[in-house]
């Protein structure tokens, strides 16, 4: 009677399992939603990027940055904000395994937006 029983315990265990392992590897695999940030950076590098020059930044990877991120890149002088920002979209990320670039730093590439 006990084995009648346990038989199909044992598979729904299984079965279970089996669903939580999937579903594990799906969230694992899963890219997170694309972010906004915000940034300061100074006017000589903001008319560059206005013109065209400029298409990359060089920051500390402190935002987790990833492809397909919105960047909103604000023009910042004299301790304030001049009230000018210009979107660009992250399509290229070079981290510090490239030799050349500082532990902790990335460079992006970016398109205007």
């Amino acid at each position: 009677m006990l084995g009648a029983i346990a038989l199909p315990i044992v598979f729904f265990a299984v079965l279970i399992g089996c669903a939580i392992d999937d579903w594990i590897d799906k969230k694992r695999n899963e890219k997170r939603c694309s972010m906004i940030h915000e940034l300061k950076i100074y006017p000589q590098y903001f008319e560059k990027v206005l013109d065209g020059t400029k298409t990359f930044e060089v920051r500390k990877n402190d935002r987790d940055f990833q492809v397909g991120d919105t960047v909103v890149l604000k023009e910042f002088y004299n301790i304030k904000y001049s009230g000018r920002e210009i979107t660009v979209k992250i399509t290229y990320i070079l981290d510090d395994k490239f030799y050349g670039v500082s532990e902790g730093y990335i460079v992006f590439a970016f398109q205007k937006v």
